[in-house]
């Protein structure tokens, strides 16, 4: 810790004025202010936690306010936006993007965040509602032309000019039907062939390949259908009317949405499963859970932005605090 006392005398003979940086009585360093922004978003630990740690790490010297905390988040905040128009460049322009949702609260009622992602890039957004018109706000899948993986929100399938189910979030509702219902083996034996399919294209690509052959495609296909030929005799079998109908929903599913389950197979760069962006927003679960969530508007925004700017730099193996102090000093990011 190395502390400065400066002591300025005003000279009537002088047109200099006092720099910005010395208005406030106390004045802290970009490196206190990457401590204070990571250990607050990142970390998830609260205004007076933060307090109490540099105080104690101190020795006293430094009793930093909540009110500076705050200060230095809006700041930080404020000089984000370039990097930021960075980093949703960055998605539009990618082969494909994932997205999802998941809710937080501010003033304990319930409020969303969307997540948009590919490989080295991730963007969240803080919105009070679900639905069409806060991804038309954002801007990114509306203007997006590649292909979207989603866990089968057929409410985005309208953006992008292609659409990828996530298979580990089908598998689920497979599992489901596996145990609690008797004499139906369709559900688990579709799963595991789509995860067959995708170890077969791994397989492929350490070998040099970069797409199925048609007579490939046309043989998996085939055996996709010949599951859901099987499947509506096992159906009509089901003796409980509520498992019977939620198995139906099922077949229907992979029936009317065949593309958007198999466009992998015709397309090895695109991911099999949405679990990228899962765990992009397990950090919003874990926020909500220490804090209770948000108390304004405002904060939450805000949160969602640094998060941005320090997820983007983990994705590309950089340093979160090199990144962050890079900012403070006015550098734009990931270009």
């Amino acid at each position: 810790m190395y502390v400065e006392k400066h002591i300025f005398r005003i000279s009537p003979d002088t047109s200099e004025k006092l720099p910005k940086s010395f208005y406030s009585d106390v004045t802290y360093n970009d490196d206190l202010k990457i401590l204070v922004v990571s250990l607050g978003n990142y970390f998830s630990i609260p205004y007076n936690k933060i307090k109490e740690l540099i105080f104690d790490l101190t020795n006293g010297v430094i009793d930093i306010s909540e009110g500076t905390i705050d200060n230095i988040y809006e700041e930080f905040s404020n000089k984000t936006e370039d990097t930021l128009n960075n980093i949703t460049n960055n998605i539009l322009n990618g082969t494909y993007q994932h997205t999802d949702e998941t809710t937080t609260k501010e003033n304990g009622k319930d409020t969303y965040y969307r997540g948009y992602a590919n490989e080295y890039n991730v963007l969240y957004k803080y919105h009070h509602k679900k639905g069409d018109k806060p991804i038309e706000e954002d801007g990114i899948l509306t203007n997006y032309y590649g292909t979207i993986i989603s866990n089968h929100d057929t409410g985005i399938f309208k953006y992008g000019t292609n659409n990828q189910d996530c298979i580990i979030h089908f598998g689920r509702y497979c599992i489901e039907k596996e145990q609690n219902i008797n004499n139906v083996s369709w559900p688990m034996e579709l799963y595991r062939l789509l995860l067959k399919f995708e170890v077969n294209r791994k397989i492929l690509s350490k070998f040099g390949r970069k797409e199925f052959t048609l007579e490939e495609i046309k043989i998996m296909e085939d055996e996709f259908d010949s599951i859901l030929s099987r499947a509506v005799k096992e159906n009509n079998g089901i003796l409980s009317s509520y498992w019977k109908e939620k198995t139906n929903t099922l077949l229907n599913r992979c029936i009317k949405y065949k593309q958007s389950m198999l466009f992998y197979i015709y397309d090895f760069t695109i991911p099999y499963d949405n679990n990228f962006i899962e765990r992009a927003l397990r950090m919003i679960k874990g926020k909500t859970k220490v804090s209770g969530g948000f108390r304004s508007e405002k904060g939450a925004i805000r949160f969602g932005k640094i998060m941005s700017i320090i997820k983007t730099a983990r994705l590309r193996n950089l340093n979160p605090f090199d990144c962050i102090k890079a900012i403070f000093e006015g550098q734009t990011l990931f270009v």
